[in-house]
């Protein structure tokens, strides 16, 4: 993992030393995320969908390409996760109750295209498009499962890393990116939306996609 960072911050800073316009920026945000999955069987396919809430952090090189057309690259920490919940009562006799905590971390390189216009000297807007590579670092559900019968306990606690050696899920996507920015002096609001282009589960008959809207605020350094 140490290595994946150090090419990805070497190969930012050569193509942006460079470029003599090139500027260093930092963005946060929130980010959530929609998991579609799709299971056939026969004729009969059931889709199934799961959300997260997100934040993200992040550096960005943005340089010129000609004109007003520039090109940003840069990574950015994304941190996504879930708390459910569901209840069970049998008149008070029985009941259940299952918790389910999802975790999800992951490191974003957008590879994205900019087109700006200034509105006046200190404002501006900008439209961007391109991927967005998703190296998934961590992910976790922990689900914690009490049942109750006559007044006694128990309860039992399991694990699932989604990308470990018996993990179904995939930790590499590609998403489509756009949206766009607007820019006052150095700062920058900025919104967008991701949509993932490659199957995230590794099994058969099933195809798992992500996508989500992100918006943010950025700063020139």
């Amino acid at each position: 993992m140490k290595k994946l960072f150090s090419v990805l911050a070497l190969a930012t800073f050569m193509v942006a030393a460079f470029n003599s316009n090139a500027q260093l920026g930092v963005n946060f945000g929130y980010a959530p995320e929609t998991l579609t999955q799709k299971t056939t069987s026969g004729s009969t396919t059931v889709t199934t969908t799961s959300k997260t809430q997100g934040l993200f952090l992040g550096l960005n090189y943005n340089m010129k390409v000609t004109g007003d057309l520039k090109l940003s690259l840069g990574g950015q920490l994304r941190y996504n996760f879930s708390n459910n919940a569901d209840n069970v009562n049998f008149f008070g006799l029985a009941s259940g109750n299952n918790k389910v905590k999802t975790t999800q971390i992951y490191l974003d390189v957008p590879v994205l295209f900019n087109y700006g216009l200034n509105l006046s000297n200190d404002l501006s807007i900008s439209f961007f498009a391109g991927p967005t590579l998703i190296f998934a670092l961590y992910g976790n559900q922990h689900v914690t499962t009490t049942a109750t019968l006559l007044g006694a306990s128990a309860t039992t606690e399991t694990d699932y890393d989604y990308y470990g050696d018996n993990g179904n899920y995939n930790s590499f996507d590609i998403s489509a990116t756009a949206g766009a920015s607007l820019g006052y002096k150095e700062l920058r609001l900025f919104g967008g939306y991701r949509y993932g282009l490659l199957n995230q589960y590794k099994g058969d008959n099933t195809t798992c996609l992500i996508d989500g809207f992100f918006f943010g605020l950025g700063y020139k350094l």
